[in-house]
């Protein structure tokens, strides 16, 4: 009876406790209370590998995970203070779009609009942004700007909009259901063959204008 007790007693303890099942799982608490810390288990379990970048002296493992439509991109290096874990030094999150206009959604398979960009200070400004943009765009997925269109966007699709030989960038008008370039599947948005103002905006004016990135 006693031992049957002490058992009872062990197993009431390991589900109370389930991380003791499992070494994988026996976190330490620091850890656990950094969101921007990613363990090799929980990466492959709810994330697909994409690709890698090299920053500089930095590899960046680019994963994407989807959910209900919603799809959060992370980019990770090699945690120091623990070997075991990635650090998310990059983050998008993009919605897919339902009510998409036909025109865009025949670009690719699925239309993702960005609605939040992070990227520490210590690598913006180096194309990590930049890559992922187009790795997403290799998979066969149509990348659509927010609405507002900030000062880091606007430098941003320029970028791309120069790589005319590797992703194309069109300018769609929403209003009016229309590419003010693009219309022509070998025309594209190039930086500079439309005037800034008729895109960028410091309000909401230019809210109906669209940036619309794709492989074809």
């Amino acid at each position: 009876m006693d031992e049957f007790h002490d058992f009872i007693q062990k197993a009431q303890s390991l589900l109370e406790v389930p991380q003791l099942i499992d070494k994988d799982y026996d976190h330490n608490t620091d850890e656990l209370s950094d969101p921007n810390l990613y363990s090799e288990s929980t990466l492959s379990e709810q994330y697909q590998y994409i690709d890698n970048v090299n920053i500089g002296n930095s590899t960046v493992f680019v994963y994407i995970q989807e959910t209900y439509g919603k799809y959060l991109v992370l980019g990770l290096i090699p945690s120091r203070e623990y070997p075991k874990y990635k650090e998310a030094i990059f983050s998008l999150n993009l919605v897919e779009l339902n009510s998409v206009d036909s025109k865009i959604r025949v670009l690719g398979n699925k239309c993702l609009s960005v609605s939040l960009v992070y990227n520490n200070n210590d690598y913006r400004y180096r194309g990590l942004s930049t890559n992922v943009y187009i790795m997403l765009a290799k998979l066969g997925y149509v990348i659509v700007s927010d609405e507002i269109h900030y000062k880091g966007a606007k430098s941003l699709w320029k970028k791309l909009a120069y790589l005319t030989g590797m992703v194309k960038v069109r300018v769609f008008d929403n209003d009016n259901d229309t590419f003010i370039i693009g219309n022509d599947r070998n025309e594209q948005y190039n930086g500079s063959n439309i005037e800034d103002e008729r895109i960028w905006s410091s309000d909401s004016s230019n809210a109906n204008i669209l940036l619309v990135l794709s492989l074809k």
